[in-house]
């Protein structure tokens, strides 16, 4: 098994855009991405290259606007 890769973005002000980690090239891990402000914006959770756990949408102060749930890339639930 190859070894995990983080990879990331930033804005041109120098704040980070997004991170995700690659396992044997496709997305395993956290996934997420950054409003300009730093605060998380939606955040995600991959399995083998699939959605596989919560995914989390926030506004800009880090409120919970909408969340879902995944199985192996199937949508569970969503709210």
């Amino acid at each position: 098994m190859a070894k995990p890769i983080v990879i990331s973005g930033n804005y041109k002000n120098g704040q980070v855009f997004f991170k995700m980690t690659l396992q044997n090239g496709v997305k395993h891990g956290l996934f997420c991405i950054y409003h300009e402000n730093g605060q998380i914006m939606m955040e995600s959770h991959w399995q083998n290259g699939c959605l596989d756990g919560p995914t989390i949408f926030r506004d800009t102060q880090g409120n919970i606007e909408q969340e879902a749930r995944f199985a192996a890339g199937l949508l569970l639930k969503s709210h």
